[in-house]
């Protein structure tokens, strides 16, 4: 079986406390000529998958706007002993706009 692999950009970020600990949150993106999407694992019991392809502006990104769009996605967000509720849905909008910045660099 052969399967194509399309032309697309990817970023990848982690965000863990300890060297040795899970990860807090992860972002990885993944960006195209027709869409972009953005998973955030760890951060709730369920990744989230997040079409970020409306914050292209210009050949850049409105990272405001798409950091916004991420953490509103995350809607049970986990609280335990590594990080807070709260924080956890800071972090994945930071890492989110962080990776589509990396992608986009590739």
């Amino acid at each position: 079986m052969r399967i194509p692999v399309a032309p697309a950009s990817t970023g990848y970020l982690k965000m863990q406390a300890a060297s040795s600990g899970w990860p807090v949150v992860t972002a990885s993106a993944v960006i195209d000529d027709s869409a972009a999407h953005v998973t955030i694992g760890a951060a709730q019991a369920v990744p989230v998958r997040v079409d970020v392809s409306a914050f292209r502006v210009d050949g850049g990104w409105d990272g405001a706007a798409l950091t916004e769009s991420v953490r509103e996605a995350i809607e049970d967000p986990w609280h335990d002993s590594q990080a807070p509720a709260h924080y956890r849905k800071h972090v994945a909008g930071v890492l989110a706009r962080r990776a589509v910045e990396r992608a986009g660099s590739a």
